[in-house]
């Protein structure tokens, strides 16, 4: 089976290859080339179609340098190799290689299911199906519930929805599964006492609340990577995994929240409890992780001094070891990759 996805999202990416690819044996393809730009490719849409955005994500160079992104993020068509039918890139951040279809090289393929992941792509990948892959099936991927995607569910819109999602009430006809976006388990590592407090955000949101836990609580080291954090990226996972297993506590405030999360996901699979505003997800998929006082500390429940004197109380008994234990647990009590993958594939067999 040959699968095309759209490439928005490096991890939610992963881990379609790790379904696709690695549990299925099929092969999975992303777009490639400016070509695409810009009627089948919506991604630079909320960025006021900036040709710099779609040159990130699809300009093809046959040699280094590559294009490289402007905020500083790992380079995305970093290309190893050309086949007669697809390009080879070497992911980054995953350490993986893709398979990447220029606009002519989708036509001239044989396509059995397309993936849209924003609704942008929910509407243009259905056209670009209709137009020119009728037999393929459009699966609409959703990792985020916001008013754009209910209206496109109720319209009609989409027909299969893969949502990495809070379970919700869709119409009848939808044929449908929810699941959690699937990435690498590491073994759990106890907590070091290292005093670390790390955020992984980019962009640090509602830094002047950061910045104000990180003076009244000045004996512990805060620390935030990211796009425009004062710590700067960590490109690969695999850094992000062992600065997490290096943390004591993982600081993580995001408005909205996430629809999956994957930075929330993996500092519960690493087993490092978590400082937040629970307001963020609470209605989330990520929110059936969290306890307060038990896998992680809900800010909005308390004060700021009271919450600095929890957290340091929770530091000298010895109790965040705890936490950290309570985090990794909760997080295999929830998620299943292996149950899941079963559900994943009976969703797979009936496309409509």
């Amino acid at each position: 089976m040959k699968v095309f996805s759209d490439y928005h999202h490096s991890g939610l990416y992963f881990s379609l290859h790790l379904l696709f690819e690695e549990r299925l044996g099929w092969e999975l393809f992303r777009p490639i080339g400016m070509e695409w730009f810009p009627d089948w490719w919506d991604i630079a849409k909320p960025y006021g179609q900036n040709e710099s955005t779609a040159k990130q994500y699809l300009e093809i160079r046959d040699s280094e340098p590559f294009y490289a992104p402007i905020d500083g993020s790992p380079v995305l068509n970093s290309i190893v190799d050309r086949k007669p039918d697809y390009y080879v890139i070497q992911e980054i951040a995953h350490n993986y290689k893709q398979k990447a279809m220029t606009f002519q090289q989708f036509l001239d393929t044989d396509i059995d299911i397309i993936i849209a992941s924003i609704p942008d792509h929910w509407v243009t990948y259905t056209k670009l199906r209709d137009m020119y892959k009728p037999k393929a099936k459009v699966i609409c991927q959703s990792g985020n519930i916001f008013w754009e995607n209910e209206e496109l569910i109720r319209n009609g819109t989409v027909k299969n929805l893969m949502a990495s999602t809070k379970r919700f009430d869709l119409p009848k006809g939808i044929h449908n599964v929810f699941y959690h976006q699937e990435q690498p388990v590491i073994p759990y590592e106890p907590i070091k006492k290292t005093g670390n407090i790390s955020s992984y955000t980019h962009l640090l949101p509602l830094p002047g609340l950061y910045e104000e836990y990180s003076r009244v609580l000045p004996q512990y080291n805060w620390r935030a990577y990211g796009a425009g954090c004062p710590n700067g990226l960590i490109h690969k996972l695999e850094d992000i995994y062992q600065n997490m297993k290096d943390s004591d506590m993982v600081y993580n405030v995001k408005p909205r929240g996430d629809g999956f999360g994957w930075i929330w996901h993996s500092a519960f699979m690493v087993g490092r409890p978590v400082i937040t505003n629970f307001s963020d997800y609470v209605d989330k998929l990520g929110g059936e992780l969290f306890e307060d006082g038990v896998t992680g500390i809900n800010l909005e429940a308390k004060t700021v001094q009271e919450n600095a004197d929890m957290i340091r109380k929770f530091f000298d008994e010895n109790y965040v070891e705890k936490m950290g234990e309570n985090a990794r647990k909760r997080w295999e009590q929830v998620v299943n990759y292996d149950e899941e993958f079963g559900v994943l594939q009976k969703f797979l067999e009936r496309l409509i």
